[in-house]
């Protein structure tokens, strides 16, 4: 089993972002992506009601902005309906933890994807902090879909984050990507 790592940290213009490679154990990064495989993605996801923004979505838990925080009774829901996705939950809880020294609470999950050529708008996030794990084993670094973060003037890129299967990304959900 490969040891895991804390591989790239960034600390950019008072700006957090930390890279964590080989999160999961490969049988629960398997487990987790074969759930994100069977998500029923919706087309034509508007996520942001300022620009268009058009990509594939899936809710697992309150992809709207805003909302409280998970309680247990949801907790359990949630566990039920997708065990795979709580334990990533928990592991990136666990890391959020370590590394900030931050309690983080569960607030909403879900899954979007942008096949070639359905692009993000540049945004940022509620909240204090945002992680995006890259689930699928199959990837080509020349595929692209990594996360670009950009300053705050969203005029020049100052980090790159590249798709690697089994990574997670953390960020302050302020910094624009």
């Amino acid at each position: 089993e490969k040891e895991k790592s804390c591989e790239i940290t960034n600390l950019i213009m008072d700006m957090f972002i930390k890279t964590f490679d080989n999160l999961m154990d490969e049988e629960s990064h398997k487990l987790i992506e074969k759930e994100v495989n069977s998500a029923q993605l919706r087309p034509n996801w508007h996520s942001n009601k300022k620009k268009q923004n058009w990509h594939w979505h899936s809710s697992i838990f309150q992809d709207t902005a805003m909302l409280p925080v998970a309680g247990d009774k949801e907790i359990e829901t949630i566990s039920l309906k997708t065990p795979y996705i709580m334990n990533l939950w928990k592991e990136i809880q666990k890391k959020i933890n370590e590394t900030l020294e931050y309690k983080c609470d569960f607030a909403r999950a879900y899954i979007n994807a942008h096949t070639y050529g359905v692009d993000g708008v540049i945004h940022h996030d509620d909240g204090d902090y945002t992680a995006i794990y890259y689930s699928l084993s199959e990837w080509d670094i020349e595929w692209e879909g990594g996360t670009c973060f950009y300053n705050k003037d969203k005029t020049d890129v100052i980090h790159y984050n590249a798709y690697v299967p089994n990574r997670l990304v953390v960020f302050d959900a302020k910094i624009a990507h």
